[in-house]
């Protein structure tokens, strides 16, 4: 026992620990003195030479492990060397692997922070011209005594902000509860222009993407768009909404297709796509594709995610 501790303990691990701590102490800045630094260097060396002197002198020549005399100051000075110097390096590179992993733990922490800080903005951040539009219908409704449509839009407007603020703060959500969110804002704005919106949306059933999972807010960015910058009166030129699902190859197609409007156009971004791209890339790294075309007249976008999450 007394060999183990002598040979393992104080010759081995004295130059380990001793770099180690001195190095974890300079993390702490000027706080911690230079000088103890070096003090437990140069302590871990004293403690380990002495160890190692009264191995072989003590221990390994009294046991005949080693012939007294081949035992010189010169031999014991070249093992202690090349002994501290392989545990002295191997505690530097123990301390930089450990700062290594610390580092990257730190950087996926402050990299998710940012996603989910990135996924609070947008559900914050409803875009306000539709907001204020709604509640100008709601008003005109309640004066004009149409309490069934005034009814009707709270109960539409209270999905789309119950969906906005609690059911997309997880990173994931449920393929068909993002659906009910366009399919809501699609029947909003057409209850604010009595059903004269010229929209072709088409989506598969809930039994079809039962467990499919995206990422929230990401569908409802291009149909946003679509609504502030598109034509949405004429019917020779509908927007086209279309959701569809490859089984196969379990991937998700979303386009959305309209004709530039003439006409004044919304200000502000809403839900900005540099923010959707962001989080796409995060959730899908190089499994997904955002195409945009942009004809002139018409203006098309198309989300393709392979494959989708389940």
């Amino acid at each position: 026992m007394g060999l183990f501790l002598v040979r393992t303990l104080l010759v081995n691990i004295c130059p380990f620990y001793s770099v180690y701590a001195a190095l974890k102490l300079s993390k702490k800045g000027e706080k911690v003195n230079y000088w103890l630094r070096i003090l437990l260097v140069l302590l871990g060396m004293g403690l380990s030479y002495g160890a190692h002197w009264y191995y072989f002198v003590q221990i390994a020549s009294a046991t005949g492990e080693v012939p007294k005399t081949t035992l010189t100051g010169k031999i014991i000075l070249v093992s202690f060397v090349a002994n501290y110097l392989y545990f002295f390096l191997f505690g530097l590179m123990f301390y930089f692997f450990e700062d290594l992993v610390q580092k990257r733990e730190e950087a996926k922490l402050a990299e998710n922070k940012r996603h989910a800080a990135e996924t609070a903005f947008l559900r914050a951040q409803i875009n306000p011209h539709f907001l204020l539009n709604t509640l100008n219908f709601f008003y005109a409704s309640a004066t004009l005594g149409k309490s069934k449509e005034l009814a009707s839009g709270i109960l539409k407007l209270s999905d789309i902000m119950r969906f906005a603020l609690t059911e997309s703060s997880d990173e994931l959500v449920l393929l068909r509860d993002e659906i009910r969110f366009i399919e809501a804002y699609i029947e909003l704005n057409q209850m604010r222009f009595e059903n004269k919106l010229s929209v072709e949306y088409t989506a598969p059933t809930d039994h079809e993407v039962e467990h499919i999972k995206v990422v929230p807010l990401v569908l409802i960015t291009l149909v946003e768009n679509a609504f502030k910058h598109g034509e949405l009166h004429e019917p020779e030129h509908p927007v086209k909404i279309v959701l569809e699902l490859n089984h196969p190859k379990q991937s998700l197609k979303f386009s959305v297709k309209n004709k530039k409007t003439s006409g004044p156009k919304e200000r502000g971004h809403g839900i900005g796509l540099e923010n959707t791209i962001s989080r796409l890339e995060h959730e899908y790294g190089k499994n997904y594709q955002l195409l945009f075309n942009d004809s002139g007249d018409h203006y098309d976008a198309e989300l393709i995610i392979e494959p989708v999450k389940s």
